[in-house]
């Protein structure tokens, strides 16, 4: 990972020292590479800023996580630049940003072949949709048909869905993965 330009004692810092946590955050990192990637590439043609920062942000996060600090940081700046929509400044460094994302991935997942499974095998599924859309409240367009008319955008609730999905995701196992290390009281 070092040779990518990762910190790993960064990432493992973030992981509480448990290597196997690390392993499988790098490899969570590497398998949605592409995904994220056609979506941050979708925004960004379309000059959707607003989709674009959850996108980026999302990015930053991970990034910063696994030890990807270089990444991390451009996100971050990009997604700063969304938020006050700067196209100068997202046109001049998007393909960087997203060039290092595809090499990082994909040295992740080199490092770490492992033989092809189901996409959904050892995932924990907190929520399914139909859950989540229970708790939605019908007058603000969520899961309806309109596409445009609705505070998520253009793109509309899928895609905040998802990004907002794997952050909680994240957060509650690190929390779930600490807690095994905090003696109790």
């Amino acid at each position: 990972m070092a040779a990518l330009g990762i910190d790993i004692q960064k990432g493992l810092y973030y992981c509480r020292k448990d290597e196997e946590f690390y392993k499988s955050l790098l490899l969570e990192y590497a398998k949605n590479g592409q995904e994220k990637q056609r979506d941050a590439d979708r925004f960004y043609a379309d000059r959707d800023y607003p989709n674009y920062k959850i996108v980026v942000h999302a990015l930053k996060s991970t990034s910063g996580m696994i030890g990807a600090i270089g990444l991390s940081n451009l996100a971050k700046a990009l997604e700063d630049a969304a938020e006050v929509e700067d196209d100068r400044f997202i046109r001049t460094h998007h393909e960087a940003a997203m060039a290092e994302y595809k090499r990082l991935a994909e040295g992740i997942a080199g490092a770490y072949e492992e033989p092809e499974e189901d996409e959904d095998a050892g995932r924990m599924a907190l929520f399914s949709d139909d859950e989540v859309m229970e708790f939605a409240p019908e007058e603000s367009g969520i899961g309806g048909e309109e596409e445009n008319d609705n505070e998520f955008g253009r793109y509309g609730y899928d895609v905040y869905y998802r990004y907002v999905v794997d952050h909680a995701a994240v957060v509650i196992y690190v929390i779930v993965r600490i807690s095994d290390h905090i003696p109790a009281v």
